[in-house]
């Protein structure tokens, strides 16, 4: 039995080959197909997934034939290298953010902005600086190379910080918490195979992974 499962790219390293290859461990008769594709392919008919994994939940018009199951949250925080901050300064009010270089993560019209909460107030920042990107990989590259600020979710810079390359900027402020679903289409429920993995979603996910993988190199337990 083959199940196809697909996830948008930023899932892909920390997430999904992880979790296919704890999941296909103790079950030799699935074959996983797994696929990387944007947000906006992912919701596609012609995708042909039995499950897709996302932050956050699809448009309403992409999701109207889907049910979706949550099974992890995180937050995105801000990053800098040490090379950054000792040639710029160590920021200590989120009003410094505006005088700094920002990598910005580009949309596909325009740029996100950084909507960041210190869970009493909330902020809206639009960043600004040298350089845009729409990879997350390219604009962690940029700020390890001192470059400027970036907002990145925990999981994914958390490696960096361990091993020094990275600093975080202004701890107390963070995204609100996205959630990670796993959605399918309602008609594909009877199959027991797709079943099984959103059920190993919920009960058995442990964490994201650091990169490169290691038998036990988990990030944190999902709350």
């Amino acid at each position: 039995m083959r199940l196809r499962v697909g996830a948008t790219d930023e899932l892909g390293t920390n997430l999904l080959a992880p979790l296919g290859l704890h999941f296909t461990q103790n079950r030799p008769e699935i074959a996983l197909d797994l696929q990387i594709m944007p947000k906006s392919r992912l919701f596609l008919p012609d995708s042909d997934l039995d499950c897709m994994i996302c932050a956050g939940l699809p448009a309403a018009e992409e999701g109207a034939d889907l049910i979706a199951r949550g099974f992890a949250r995180y937050v995105s925080r801000l990053y800098a290298s040490p090379h950054y901050i000792a040639r710029r300064g160590m920021l200590t009010s989120v009003d410094d953010l505006p005088l700094h270089d920002l990598v910005a993560n580009a949309a596909p019209v325009g740029t996100v902005n950084w909507h960041l909460t210190d869970d009493a107030t909330q902020r809206l920042i639009e960043p600004s600086g040298p350089l845009h990107t729409n990879d997350n990989w390219v604009a962690k590259v940029c700020v390890i190379q001192g470059q400027g600020i970036g907002l990145f979710p925990e999981f994914f810079a958390r490696e960096h910080v361990l091993a020094g390359d990275l600093v975080e900027v202004l701890p107390n402020w963070h995204t609100v918490p996205t959630a990670i679903n796993v959605l399918h289409h309602g008609h594909r429920f009877a199959n027991l195979h797709i079943q099984e993995f959103i059920a190993f979603l919920v009960a058995d996910f442990e964490g994201f992974y650091h990169f490169p993988y290691r038998s036990g190199d988990i990030l944190r337990r999902a709350g």
